[in-house]
């Protein structure tokens, strides 16, 4: 999420500037002011990306809010889940920050202090989410190859040491990118006014004694690195294993439950790997043949395109949980019925209910308060 240093003027009803337009947090974003002028497509995007933005928030925070309130979802596999949640939301929480940036005509208004805590949130939460999705996939190893040590070894409270160590990371790993932060004025010549207009710039700048090309060349490696490939070198191999032992028929003394349970666990975590790659991969690409100019011409909008999907990776892990976790879409649904937003599921409850007192004598309404706390 950042703007780089452009130069700009504008002549007539146009402005000359370089068409790149990034909601980004780990390279470079380049666009141009006033943004009156810039094109419509790059605007459509820029609300899209909001819209996503916006309902990717929401989904996340209610996949923290049905993991802390409902112990049976307490699980170490969703520990690391409430994590990623938690930073993909917060991923979420910059989008108005780029929007009005993106769209003002004077920049960044927001000041010097906030443009280090936009930063902070986008490379904080950028590189969190992806390692929270790489240590789900670790667990997810250990509890495939080996699920009665992996029962016996792991806890809550080892996964939220872990956790932590994530969060430092995050930040010690985003701290290089963080300390070169700061606010710049631009001007720009209004050739059609005969007057200079002032833009303030948010953005990661080179400092003075390194070259602006090799520094955006360094910047653009160590991000693909930490926050692409070496995850993705992680997270391959370790599911390919999986594939393996789960293609095994050898005989296992857990219950057909717990099995199945396992199972669809990893499928959903496996889902929501494969999801990163296909959003991250073509966006870290382009940037990578953009810094070191392996491709002088890109078609136009391309660049959108991997942002787009850049940002809805952010956003669509909620839907995952949703469509392949049983648990989620169950929680979801006792929840829909609280909120009294889901009257068909409430009918069935109550008519549920009716059906055990007459075999068990219990009281109907505590039945139906029950569907909140059983699985």
């Amino acid at each position: 999420m950042d703007c780089s240093n452009t130069t700009a003027y504008i002549t007539g009803n146009s402005t000359t500037y370089d068409s790149t337009n990034v909601f980004n947090c780990t390279n470079t974003t380049k666009g141009s002011w006033p943004q009156i002028s810039s094109p419509t497509h790059e605007q459509v995007f820029v609300c899209i990306g909001q819209l996503v933005a916006g309902i990717g928030l929401l989904a996340n925070l209610l996949v923290i809010y049905i993991i802390a309130r409902y112990p049976a979802m307490r699980t170490v596999p969703n520990v690391f889940v409430l994590n990623l949640a938690a930073a993909d939301a917060l991923y979420c929480c910059a989008a108005p920050f780029y929007t009005v940036y993106a769209l003002n005509i004077d920049g960044w208004i927001f000041g010097s202090a906030m443009c280090n805590v936009y930063f902070i949130m986008g490379y904080i939460s950028a590189f969190c989410s992806v390692w929270f999705l790489t240590s789900l996939s670790i667990e997810r190893y250990k509890a495939v190859t080996d699920p009665i040590g992996h029962s016996q070894k792991i806890s809550q409270k080892k996964a939220w040491v872990a956790s932590v160590v994530v969060w430092f990371v995050g930040l010690v790993a985003a701290s290089p990118g963080l300390v070169f932060v700061k606010t710049d004025v631009e001007t720009y010549y209004l050739e059609s006014e005969d007057k200079f207009h002032l833009v303030t710039k948010c953005n990661v700048f080179a400092p003075d004694d390194i070259p602006e090309e090799l520094f955006y060349k360094l910047r653009g490696v160590y991000s693909f690195t930490i926050s692409f490939a070496v995850p993705l070198c992680i997270i391959i191999p370790l599911y390919v294993l999986i594939w393996r032992k789960l293609k095994e028929k050898k005989p296992c003394v857990l219950s057909k439950h717990v099995i199945r349970s396992r199972n669809k666990v990893t499928k959903m975590v496996a889902a929501v790997s494969t999801f990163f790659v296909i959003a991250l991969l073509p966006y870290h690409t382009y940037w990578i043949l953009k810094y070191f100019k392996l491709v002088e011409n890109f078609p136009d909008g391309l660049h959108d395109v991997c942002l787009a999907l850049y940002v809805a990776n952010s956003a669509v892990n909620p839907f995952f949980y949703a469509l392949l976790g049983d648990k989620f879409r169950r929680y979801i649904r006792i929840l829909l019925c609280q909120w009294r937003l889901c009257k068909k599921y409430a009918r069935k409850e109550r008519q549920r209910a009716i059906e055990l007192k007459i075999h068990f004598g219990s009281d109907p309404s505590e039945i139906v308060q029950s569907c909140s706390t059983r699985l």
